[in-house]
């Protein structure tokens, strides 16, 4: 599995689960059906895929598509669906095993009529997603009714969910439908560590006023706020501290050298000098910030606490349950300015006393609550239960397999 793709979640989830024991297959993607012809078959996927991505492109922005023809845009995307139900079922019934776990898995598992229990895993409802990413929300009602049918119908086939956050499950609940009594809230984890950090982490200095540093990690800089992260930093060097901003992502067009403003750039966690340049940057800062507008869950406030860090975040999405307000760092409105943002910032550096209690908090909490091997804990034992309830119902026992289809 990519240890980068989709936040690193699937390659994290099967490394977890296969320490919990678990037997598991990885069904890889389910955009095409497997070819058995080896390099011929690739070369056929890949060209598949360009011609798609060529199509759409000449039929326009997809926004606009679902505005302008909604009800082709809707039935294209139910049969895509099926497509990918179909290829799993066909992938099912290949391996047979005694449980089917997916994460993000909605779109296939809406059509998917499998003769096994299916245990779900998510940050993130459809209604979720359309508030954290504009684009989702700029397709329109039809996209809209047309993803909640789609999670609806998915949500019914579950026999569990494990969900990231607090507000996920809610979603799930309220909005989808899911009976409470199969919901689990499962934080997710980090994707680095101390142990990454190339060569001994430095020790944890308490930040003063000749030397406040902080970090963002912001791939995408417009949802994630970049520009307040910059004006925070301008406020604070006026206040008299001697503050700088690490940025973990790409530089977006316009802006010029700022004052300790230091640039990193896209770190792909494919690559193992980059994740350890990554762990270097989080080791040497003493604070995060994420004041995103929108946020699925939130693994880059997890990451700095494993380094005794704590974080400022905003209101949105998970960043409430991963970010304990005045306990492992400050959650701030989410139409917070840049001067709210600098004011949270000093109420946690300001005191060398609040800073280390803080620090710890975050890093106690998720070394015990926040990380994959309390995730993998969970389902796992949701997995168990679902194989063993039935097995109940058929010849045969549990044979402790499972399946992870990647999204």
């Amino acid at each position: 599995m990519d240890p980068a793709a989709l936040s690193g979640m699937p390659h994290a989830m099967f490394r977890s689960l296969r320490r919990q024991g678990l037997d598991l297959i990885d069904l890889g993607r389910l955009d095409f059906a497997p070819c058995r012809f080896g390099t011929v078959g690739r070369v056929w996927h890949g060209s598949i895929r360009r011609l798609a991505s060529w199509r759409d492109r000449l039929a326009g922005d997809e926004a606009a598509r679902w505005r302008n023809h909604p009800e082709t845009m809707a039935r294209r995307f139910l049969a895509r669906c099926r497509r990918r139900a179909g290829v799993l079922h066909a992938a099912i019934d290949r391996h047979r095993p005694d449980v089917l776990f997916g994460n993000c898995m909605s779109s296939p598992f809406a059509f998917l009529e499998p003769p096994i229990p299916i245990v779900y895993s998510g940050d993130a409802t459809a209604e979720i997603i359309s508030a954290t990413y504009p684009r989702y929300a700029a397709m329109g009602r039809e996209y809209a009714a047309t993803t909640a049918l789609v999670e609806r119908r998915a949500l019914a086939r579950v026999r569990f969910a494990a969900l990231a956050s607090p507000a996920t499950l809610e979603s799930a609940v309220t909005t989808y439908g899911l009976p409470r009594e199969r919901g689990r809230v499962a934080g997710f984890g980090a994707n680095l560590g101390p142990r990454d950090v190339d060569g001994p982490a430095p020790p944890i200095e308490t930040p003063t006023r000749d030397a406040l540093r902080l970090t963002i990690t912001a791939a995408d800089p417009v949802r994630k706020r970049l520009d307040l992260a910059l004006d925070c930093v301008g406020i604070l060097r006026s206040r008299g501290w001697n503050a700088s901003l690490d940025v973990i992502g790409p530089r977006p067009d316009g802006n010029g050298d700022e004052a300790g403003v230091r640039w990193a750039g896209r770190l792909d966690h494919a690559r193992p000098e980059h994740v350890a340049r990554h762990a270097r940057i989080l080791a040497e800062s003493h604070l995060c910030l994420l004041p995103s507008s929108g946020e699925a869950y939130g693994i880059a406030p997890i990451e700095s606490a494993l380094f005794g860090k704590p974080a400022v975040v905003t209101d949105v999405g998970g960043l409430p349950f991963v970010v304990r307000d005045g306990d492992t760092g400050r959650v701030i409105p989410s139409d917070a300015d840049s001067e709210t943002l600098a004011d949270a910032v000093e109420s946690i550096v300001a005191n060398a006393s609040v800073y280390r209690r803080m620090g710890d908090a975050a890093r106690n909490r998720a070394e015990r609550e926040l990380n994959w091997d309390v995730w993998a804990s969970t389902v796992a034992d949701l997995i168990r239960t679902a194989a063993r309830e039935h097995a109940a119902t058929r010849r045969g026992g549990f044979s402790g397999r499972g399946v992870a289809g990647s999204s």
